[in-house]
């Protein structure tokens, strides 16, 4: 968290930080992998019960690629299911 008292210096250096961090959550590989399980998991969820599921990212590009793929996965069934805000 960037506060007033820091220094430019040390705020660009946590910028940097939180930005190389974000880049490696938010690969591709990695997201193609946890749509795959998040859709395989709501699916045989929904085969029993019936509910919704949210995803939390750790940015919005992030959550756009994630949205990205699962709509990739699964055009039709869970894109009408799916409400973005």
């Amino acid at each position: 968290m960037l506060t007033e008292d820091q220094g430019v210096t040390e705020q660009e250096a946590i910028k940097r930080k939180w930005e190389t961090i974000e880049a490696l959550v938010g690969s591709r590989k990695r997201l193609k992998m946890i749509a795959e399980d998040l859709v395989q998991h709501l699916e045989n969820r929904l085969a029993a019960l019936v509910g919704k599921a949210m995803a939390v990212c750790m940015s919005r590009r992030i959550c756009v690629s994630l949205y990205d793929e699962i709509i990739a996965l699964r055009p039709r069934p869970l894109q009408s299911a799916i409400n973005c805000f």
